[in-house]
């Protein structure tokens, strides 16, 4: 016997829009910004965009 399991979009959404207009474009233009490095950015060995842009 098999079991199968189909997820489709409208079973999550309900028919719905998952995401709106919303303002992540602006949100991703702030980021860079707004950042504050914390210790994943240290463990990633990412240097902040301060010393990214003097590059």
């Amino acid at each position: 016997m098999t079991i199968g399991l189909t997820c489709k979009y409208s079973d999550v959404s309900q028919g719905l829009s998952l995401f709106s207009d919303g303002n992540l474009e602006k949100g991703v233009e702030l980021f860079e910004e707004q950042h504050t490095c914390n210790q994943y950015c240290t463990w990633f060995g990412l240097s902040s965009f301060s010393e990214a842009g003097s590059m």
